[in-house]
């Protein structure tokens, strides 16, 4: 229906211009021969609607029904038609490259919105096969084609149909040198193509005219191809393939930020999984809360006073990039290991391991006392433990263990925390996070043991401090002090 009116519009042009231009010469006007550039209307018009082939048409015909005119105007007037011809054909021909240009920049000005639009509606895609179906559809609109395949290589390195899963062969087939290139390769005629052995197709029914393959690349490997067959077009243009190229450069970003953040996600479930088989060890006083009382298992927590502590492995980063990983992981386990056995000695909660950290507390569950002083006792033990250990692996000839610790003592709240699928007993508050500070600035101090103001009040009369700092930490808007112990 959109086409009928549009031919119609270019009858009814086409007749009133030359009604108008006839008219005009038949009676002689003056200035009739600047009705002549009026057929240019209907030319422009079918090049914008109907590619050149639309508007070359038109012109013929406006052409051969103007040579009535031609005639007149020539028996007027001396080499009158002779010009009055030259400028109509000069007319239709700049009204040809005028429609033929304005269709180009309609179109492209058309594919850059759907560029935008495409962009944005693929960043709520999370599926691959979905992005893929995307990509799909654009080519095939692009590409004015029924025929689009995109093929996948498995892990196997071979590739295969990504909605069949039918393999491509034979095993030198064209879509194999392109993934090698990594370059797309276009032809317009592809049976006197010299870089196609064959002029078949995936559908044996119908030959391979036209034949425009690009690799899909993301992640930084070729992972695929992608292939237009036989457009309805007369050619794919540069600008065609431009704009398919920046389509599937559009979906392969996509694809990337999806494959990059499986990887992350799987790799935070392997490193959950690890640390998680050291926080399922508990201590006896949890142990013994949850079977006096099966009720601790519900959500929910209450404020209580704690001692809180950090430790971290220093040189750490630096371990990682001299020792091999084995060596590395078998070391923070025999650490880790040491570190557990020392936190149960002293009644302690171990929270969580954090990377190379590792977070315990006294006086939750179960209230303590005493807590800042086994806290104390644990830190100074462990401390201990680490040199001998340090001491053994420097003789092994292994690399030692840089080591500090921050212990701070308040209000917390403590509790069960997550779903009845999955929960952990934990504390949160300022006073986990100053904890931390100070670990932080044991640290940057090369101090193997701060304590915070709070702790130190509990236990000066029976530690020895070797000196007290003044620091300003982040969360806090006042410096706070803190104790170096003497181990």
């Amino acid at each position: 229906m959109k086409n009928t009116n549009k031919i119609l519009f270019i009858v009814v042009s086409s007749v009133l211009c030359l009604f108008i231009s006839m008219s005009a010469h038949y009676w002689d006007m003056p200035l009739c021969v600047w009705t002549s550039p009026l057929v240019a209307i209907p030319v422009v018009y079918a090049g914008i609607h109907f590619r050149r082939a639309g508007s070359a048409t038109t012109a013929f015909l406006l052409l051969v029904i103007q040579v009535p005119v031609i005639l007149i105007y020539a028996s007027r007037h001396l080499d009158g038609g002779t010009k009055y011809f030259t400028s109509i054909v000069l007319t239709l021909i700049v009204a040809i490259y005028v429609g033929h240009r304005q269709r180009k920049s309609r179109d492209n000005f058309q594919h850059l919105n759907k560029i935008h639009d495409t962009v944005r509606r693929i960043q709520q895609i999370v599926d691959p096969k979905l992005l893929l179906a995307e990509l799909e559809n654009q080519f095939m609109e692009i590409g004015n084609t029924d025929s689009v395949e995109i093929c996948l290589l498995d892990p196997d390195g071979i590739l295969k149909e990504y909605k069949t899963d039918e393999e491509v062969s034979p095993a030198d087939h064209v879509y194999y040198r392109i993934l090698a290139n990594r370059d797309f390769v276009v032809s317009n005629n592809v049976s006197n193509d010299k870089r196609f052995d064959y002029a078949g197709g995936t559908n044996e029914n119908h030959a391979v005219e036209q034949f425009a393959i690009f690799p899909i690349e993301f992640g930084g490997a070729a992972r695929g191809i992608i292939s237009v067959v036989n457009s309805k077009e007369e050619n794919l243009s540069k600008e065609k393939v431009l704009f398919l190229t920046t389509y599937k450069k559009s979906i392969e970003n996509a694809l990337e930020v999806i494959e990059k953040r499986e990887a992350k996600i799987q790799h935070e479930i392997q490193n959950k999984r690890i640390r998680d088989t050291f926080s399922s060890y508990v201590s006896r006083s949890i142990a013994e809360e949850i079977l006096k009382n099966p009720d601790k298992l519900e959500l929910g927590g209450k404020s209580q006073d704690v001692t809180v502590m950090f430790t971290e492995i220093v040189n750490f980063k630096e371990l990682q990039r001299s020792v091999a990983p084995t060596e590395l992981f078998a070391s923070l386990n025999e650490f880790f290991t040491i570190a557990i056995d020392i936190i149960f000695e002293y009644d302690g909660t171990l929270d969580k391991f954090i990377g190379d950290n590792v977070m315990a507390f006294w006086g939750a569950p179960l209230p303590m006392p005493d807590c800042e002083m086994g806290a104390v006792k644990c830190a100074m033990r462990l401390n201990q433990k680490v040199n001998d250990l340090n001491a053994r692996w420097r003789q092994a000839g292994k690399q030692e263990f840089k080591f500090s610790i921050g212990i701070n003592s308040g209000e917390v709240v403590a509790g069960n925390i997550g779903s009845i699928r999955r929960m952990e007993y934990t504390i949160i508050g300022d006073t986990v996070n100053t904890a931390s500070r100070i670990k932080s600035l044991s640290k940057s101090k090369c101090i193997p043991i701060l304590i915070g103001e709070s702790t130190f009040q509990k236990v000066k009369d029976r530690v020895q401090v070797a000196e007290k700092y003044q620091a300003t930490v982040k969360g806090k808007v006042e410096a706070i002090s803190v104790y170096s112990l003497s181990v």
